[in-house]
């Protein structure tokens, strides 16, 4: 070991070497094995890993051996990790004798990157009675190394299917500190469910707590998002507090909608309580994913606020794909919100990539506020390279507010490019007086740095 360390070996980039040294010292010398791993590399990961993995390992063979050992290290640091390390082999063998022995020995609490795992899988009946009933008689008076022993009962469960865990939950009282444990009750309950959904259902009502039986539901909700989305809907629908119906909404809907192509079929599995809340989480999804088929379906559902939004979300998407689908959608609804915030989005998404097309199709429409605002869109995205021609655009605006935000745009461009046709088309418009002189200004600029040698307008 020490020629390895002088020639600038470490665990971390040769982790197998020191491992293989000490598991070989271990089957020899366990106590000679289990001091070395004490000063090796102190303070660091690898330290606690070798330190567990020697020290657990021996005290499932010999643990009364091992624990004289731990308690016989004279530095009270050490001997702390010492303990740890053969309270986590002994709660692992076992749990009932390891639990007895260790519990007023081990600091339990404050361990998250070793947390320790009683074998509650395989102990028998009677000792996992009498290891529940250990816990219990301690959880009042202890109620912190109580919690991490019912952490460590609920890591040894694993994936297998067992009536354990509605054993276990009746140790956490109304009012205890859940800390930790949620997340394990969470995972847990997600695997049990796999194998055993009423047995999990059922465990809600074994514990008083409402944070661990959100834990629960959270844990059958992330079994279900995957497995059974619609499932996961109806049963997040059925409960009295809507605080539960957050959980992985947007990837259970997600999950939902990736199983068939037919966005009406698949939203009519979604509780009608529930339309408005998938609409302002998922919409956006799906019409990002499929625009032209999601603004079709959306146009048969009743008039909502997040209805109107997804829709407009939509036409920004189907633009893209098909401006002219999102044309002829804009140009049947009727003069209003919806089809004047759908021409401003349809507009704004053609001009990204064809600006002539948007003006074109926002000149043909009739005189309104949808009509203006397109214009105002189209003249504003053309701004930068045909700042002439946008300029003529924003004459044609009727809307006060609309024309002249187009036309400072398009007048500030064009004052940078030629600055003469700036100031003639200026005196022109009607524009408030602040903006009227920044373009006079810019212009005035721009005049000044064309007279410089070897400056050309762009």
């Amino acid at each position: 070991m020490d020629f390895l360390q002088q020639r600038g070996f470490i665990h971390g980039d040769n982790g197998y070497h020191f491992d293989h040294l000490f598991s070989r010292l271990a089957n020899q010398n366990p106590a000679r094995a289990a001091s070395l791993v004490l000063d090796f590399q102190k303070g660091t990961y690898a330290n606690q890993k070798l330190l567990r993995k020697v020290v657990s390992s021996w005290t499932k063979d010999d643990p009364s051996a091992a624990l004289q050992w731990a308690e016989e290290t004279e530095n009270v640091a050490d001997r702390d990790r010492a303990l740890l390390a053969v309270a986590a082999g002994w709660l692992e063998a076992n749990p009932l004798e390891g639990i007895r022995q260790m519990w007023d020995r081990v600091d339990f609490v404050g361990q998250p990157n070793h947390p320790i795992a009683m074998n509650t899988a395989k102990m028998s009946n009677s000792d996992f009675a009498e290891l529940i009933a250990f816990v219990d008689d301690r959880r009042t008076d202890n109620p912190a190394p109580a919690a991490q022993a019912i952490e460590a009962m609920l890591n040894g469960l694993g994936d297998t299917p067992s009536d354990r865990l509605a054993q276990i939950l009746p140790l956490i009282g109304e009012n205890d500190d859940t800390g930790k444990l949620l997340d394990r009750i969470s995972a847990t309950s997600m695997k049990m469910a796999a194998n055993d959904e009423a047995m999990v259902m059922d465990a809600m009502g074994l514990t008083p707590n409402s944070l661990a039986q959100e834990a629960i539901i959270q844990g059958l909700v992330n079994h279900w998002a995957t497995s059974d989305p619609a499932r996961a809907l109806e049963f997040l629908n059925e409960l009295d507090r809507p605080m539960e119906r957050v959980y992985r909404f947007d990837s259970i809907l997600e999950n939902l909608f990736s199983e068939t192509n037919d966005i009406a079929a698949t939203f009519a599995q979604i509780p009608v309580t529930m339309h408005e809340q998938a609409l302002e989480s998922f919409a956006w999804n799906l019409t990002d994913d499929r625009p032209t088929e999601a603004l079709s379906f959306l146009d048969t559902l009743p008039e909502s606020p997040n209805r109107d939004q997804a829709i407009q979300h939509a036409i920004g998407y189907t633009t893209r794909e098909n401006p002219q689908t999102a044309a002829a959608w804009v140009e049947a609804e009727p003069e209003g919100k919806l089809r004047q915030y759908g021409a401003l989005n349809l507009a704004n998404a053609w001009a990204r990539f064809d600006s002539e097309g948007a003006a074109a199709w926002a000149e043909s429409l009739p005189s309104g506020r949808s009509r203006d605002w397109a214009l105002r869109e189209a003249a504003t995205a053309m701004a930068l390279e045909q700042p002439g021609r946008a300029v003529e655009m924003a004459k044609k605006i009727v809307d006060e507010s609309a024309r002249s935000e187009a036309m400072i745009t398009a007048l500030q461009a064009l004052a940078r490019r030629d600055p003469n046709a700036a100031l003639g088309a200026l005196s022109g418009v009607d524009l408030h007086e602040q903006n009227a002189s920044q373009i006079r200004t810019d212009a005035e600029t721009t005049r000044v740095l064309l007279a410089e040698p070897g400056i050309q307008s762009r």
